[in-house]
């Protein structure tokens, strides 16, 4: 199933993976590297925040993980980032879809 929200969510966001990337530094994104159309765990988080979906216990529960888990991923996504903490989920909101 996540393969396919994965597909589906970059057909709408086709920047997506290169938009998220843009927000750190080079020597600080030592997370795991998506393959090919695929995301990975912790920017299936920040998709799910790109469609509207805000509530940790949603999110948990689509992607089969803990809120702590999910709560987890974002705070170290939030750390690695060259944004302010603030400014982090807002600079997600403006990742373009196709037009």
């Amino acid at each position: 199933m996540l393969k396919e929200f994965d597909k589906i969510f970059l057909s709408l966001f086709p920047t997506f993976i290169e938009q998220y990337n843009s927000l750190f530094d080079d020597s600080s994104n030592n997370t795991e590297e998506p393959a090919d159309g695929i995301l990975t765990p912790e920017m299936r988080i920040f998709a799910l925040i790109r469609l509207g979906i805000n509530d940790t216990n949603n999110i948990a529960q689509f992607l089969n993980y803990s809120v702590n888990t999910i709560n987890t991923y974002k705070t170290k996504a939030k750390k690695r980032s060259i944004v302010s903490n603030d400014e982090f989920e807002t600079k997600i909101m403006q990742i373009k879809s196709v037009q």
